[in-house]
């Protein structure tokens, strides 16, 4: 992996984040400022899901995660 690859992974990591923290929030201000409260609340609950979702598929699913074998 060269450091341009390592330098775009870590921009699409960043933006992923960036945009399933804002993204749902927004939505659920919006929401929430027009009188739909439950409404606002569950498209926060999906859209953050959703990119926990997203962001374990794409970056931690592929991590070999194994302890030292004995």
């Amino acid at each position: 992996m060269d450091a341009a690859t390592l330098g775009d992974e870590r921009v699409q990591v960043g933006l992923t984040v960036l945009a399933g923290i804002v993204v749902p929030g927004l939505a659920k201000f919006a929401l929430t400022a027009a009188g739909y409260s439950l409404l606002g609340t569950i498209a926060w609950t999906w859209g953050f899901s959703a990119i926990v979702t997203l962001f374990w598929h794409r970056w931690i699913r592929s991590l070999d995660l194994t302890g030292p074998t004995a």
